[in-house]
């Protein structure tokens, strides 16, 4: 099989993950001396999510802010999501908007629990919020 090359940025970032891959192992070894298969599948599979919940964290964290389409879902989001009264009352596209940047949200996945930092937008009117899209 021939071996492809890899992007420097790649390279680089692979690089940047070995202190972290380097404790994953030292703290769940599937090598270890006496461990059943069961075991040696759960310490590689518990690293591999380690790893794919570093990956994610990073995505996102290099992700832009949202874009006006964005916005503009997220206030019709909003809207369809207050209260009967309050829809009425209020047109999306019309909403204040309050940014809120860096707050802290915890994302569920099928890996694990990501932390990340995101942009909230906040809606006085409706006194709600919603962490855009993407």
């Amino acid at each position: 099989m021939a071996r492809r090359s890899v992007s420097a940025a790649a390279l680089a970032q692979a690089q940047d993950l070995v202190p972290f891959l380097a404790e994953m192992i030292e703290q769940r070894d599937p090598c270890l001396d006496g461990l059943d298969f069961n075991q040696i599948e759960a310490n590689s599979a518990a690293i591999g999510d380690c790893l794919a919940r570093a990956l994610m964290k990073r995505a996102l964290h290099q992700q832009g802010g949202a874009t006006a389409a964005d916005e503009l879902q997220a206030r019709r989001l909003a809207v369809e999501r207050a209260a009967p009264k309050l829809r009425r009352k209020h047109n999306a596209e019309d909403l204040q908007i309050k940014r809120m940047k860096d707050k802290r949200r915890t994302l569920k996945t099928v890996r694990g629990e990501v932390e990340c930092a995101r942009t909230y937008l906040y809606f006085p009117e409706l006194q709600s919020g919603i962490f855009p899209p993407r």
